[in-house]
């Protein structure tokens, strides 16, 4: 974990620079082929409501946030629902950090995997989860809820082709 770093849950006051982040993070997606992804930032009061309906982790430096992750359950999978880290702190292990306290959330919960869905091909969605212990499963093959997950999380302008479903057991 880098020095100095705070993982802890977010807070109302946590919000507004969260929404920053995600939209600084939101806007990498266009050099990647997605430029639908970010273009239309979620309205504050929305975003503030996703981040209060589910179990949302906060990454801080010494002096802000600089990430986060949202996370719930999903029949009997726990799914990370957003990780978002701001682009001038990526590459210093907050995604990472914040990833291993969702799991540690997971296993208090007594839940055996986590899972997610990302694009395929951008280099910091699947190919850094896959590097962080996920693996690529079948959505077709896939438990209906997780599944229906999956499927609900292909964002405007990209393709089911595009993304890819991703389990990292927690357990072996």
């Amino acid at each position: 974990m880098p020095p100095d770093v705070v993982i802890r849950a977010a807070g109302a006051i946590d919000v507004p620079a969260l929404h920053a982040v995600e939209a600084r993070a939101s806007r990498l997606f266009a050099d990647h082929g997605f430029p639908l992804v970010g273009a239309a930032p979620w309205p504050i009061d929305d975003f503030a409501g996703f981040l209060r309906d589910n179990a949302t982790l906060v990454a801080t430096d010494v002096e802000r946030p600089v990430g986060f992750a949202v996370s719930g359950p999903v029949d009997d999978l726990w799914w990370l629902k957003e990780l978002s880290v701001d682009p001038d702190f990526m590459g210093r292990g907050f995604g990472t950090a914040l990833i291993e306290a969702v799991c540690a959330e997971a296993r208090g919960a007594q839940v055996r995997r986590l899972g997610l869905s990302t694009f395929r091909d951008v280099p910091f969605n699947a190919p850094f989860y896959a590097r962080r212990g996920f693996r690529v499963m079948n959505p077709d093959t896939a438990p209906e809820a997780w599944r229906n997950r999956f499927e609900s999380e292909v964002p405007d302008g990209a393709s089911r082709a595009d993304r890819v479903l991703m389990i990292r057991e927690l357990y072996t």
